[in-house]
C-alpha cells in the first residue's frame, strides 16, 4: 500500500496544514523510485485477515483520502491497514505521545513515520 500526494507536498505544507488530493501507487518499483531508491524491509506477518484488508483497501480507493503530512500521510495509511488486517493496535502512540484536545485537532493524533510502521509490523509479526 503506497499513498502519495497527487502533486508535490513539502515541509511548508506541514506548517500551514495544507492537504493535497491523494493517490495510490500501483507498482512497487515506482514506490521505491519515489522513495529515492530506498529498498524496502520485509516483515512477515502470518496472522491477519486478508479479506478484511482487501475490503478496507477497496473502500480507501473508492473514497480517496486527502494527503496531509501531519494527519494522513503514507505511513498513516499503512498503520490503518495493519490495524484493520490484524485487529491489534500498536503498543505505542505515533510520534511518542497522544495529542488530545485542541492540539490533537490542530496537528493530528501523532505523526506516523516509516520507522514507527516498522516497529508496529515487528510487533504484529511476533
Amino acid at each position: 500500500m503506497s499513498f502519495w500526494p497527487q502533486n508535490a507536498a513539502g515541509k511548508k505544507d506541514l506548517k500551514i496544514k495544507r492537504s493535497h488530493p491523494g493517490a495510490f501507487v500501483n507498482a512497487l518499483q515506482e514506490d521505491i523510485r519515489n522513495e529515492g531508491n530506498r529498498q524496502p524491509i520485509t516483515i512477515t506477518i502470518t496472522n491477519y485477515d486478508a479479506v478484511r484488508l482487501a475490503e478496507f483497501i477497496v473502500t480507501l480507493q473508492q473514497s480517496m483520502p486527502r494527503y496531509q503530512l501531519a494527519r494522513y500521510n503514507c505511513s498513516h495509511v499503512v498503520a490503518e491497514c495493519l490495524k484493520v488486517a490484524c485487529e491489534k493496535k500498536p503498543s505505542f502512540y505515533p510520534s511518542g505521545r497522544p495529542y488530545g484536545g485542541m492540539l490533537g485537532r490542530v496537528i493530528g493524533l501523532g505523526i506516523w513515520t516509516p520507522r514507527e510502521i516498522l516497529k508496529y509490523a515487528e510487533e504484529l509479526a511476533t
